[in-house]
């Protein structure tokens, strides 16, 4: 009984290594990971088996993405099916991808070297896993997703979309970065429990996955001690990079100061 709810997937590459990785990886996670080498072996195992999803190396020569996604499109319409099967396309060019996949709907790009915990994400995420459903939000194009100087009890990982970040420079906003699909939105503040060191605004018609610091704060127990110092050490210099291009951030420049700024950071700690 339990084999029935679990989700089949297509993964064509030629890669041996990463076949034998994400089979390991994906098999304990209610997954039944179906290998297919090239454009034959593909397409016959598409016509010949129901998946919900099929992922894709973009980085085989003799293997036509944009050919093999149009023909499981085209055989879905003849079908008159509106819920298409979900593609992943992974590569080392998120350029080449949209070249060869914009024009498709319900494809997306992960990029090399493939990050197994975005995959997984990922595949909840397109199989509409109620916990990630429950947890997501959608955010409108030009919205504010998080306000400079703000208090912190959330982080985001954007599913869909793009953002923008940036800083008060006096009466203006100066920008300082962009946030992509697969990337995190507010993780410093996690870290440190500081306001918010920059603001966020939506470039376009946008998802997130809201992440609770309750759950945040739990995973990181979970970890070792030099980790936990790591992850605050490294927010500590990103935060003290913004405030150096708003201007507000002083650069140390003798070793009285850096050792005066270790001392802070260990007593604060």
């Amino acid at each position: 009984m339990a084999d029935a709810n679990r989700k089949s997937l297509l993964f064509v590459t030629k890669d041996e290594d990463l076949k034998e990785k994400v089979t390991e990886d994906l098999e304990g996670n209610n997954h039944r990971v179906v290998l297919a080498s090239n454009d034959s072996e593909a397409r016959l195992k598409v016509v010949g088996e129901k998946f919900q999803f099929v992922i894709v190396d973009l980085d085989m020569p003799d293997f036509k993405s944009e050919s093999f996604i149009q023909n499981i499109r085209h055989k879905e319409k003849l079908k008159g099916e509106t819920d298409f099967l979900p593609i992943i396309i992974f590569g080392e060019s998120e350029e080449s991808f949209e070249d060869i996949c914009s024009e498709f709907e319900k494809v997306s790009f992960l990029s090399k070297p493939l990050d197994y915990t975005e995959l997984k994400t990922k595949l909840a995420v397109l199989g509409g896993s109620s916990a990630v459903k429950e947890n997501s939000r959608p955010i409108i194009k030009g919205t504010i997703l998080i306000e400079e100087g703000t208090a912190s009890n959330e982080m985001y990982w954007v599913m869909t979309g793009s953002f923008v970040t940036t800083i008060k420079e006096g009466e203006n906003e100066k920008v300082i970065g962009e946030v992509k699909q697969g990337e995190l939105i507010g993780e410093m503040s996690f870290l440190d429990s500081k306001p918010r060191s920059a603001s966020v605004t939506a470039l376009e018609d946008s998802e997130v996955l809201v992440i609770p610091h309750k759950k945040f704060i739990h995973a990181m127990d979970g970890q070792p001690q030099w980790f936990q110092t790591l992850m605050r050490t490294l927010s500590a210099r990103l935060r003290n990079s913004n405030d150096i291009i708003s201007g507000k951030g002083e650069i140390l420049d003798t070793i009285d100061e850096l050792q005066k700024d270790l001392d802070k950071f260990k007593a604060e700690s």
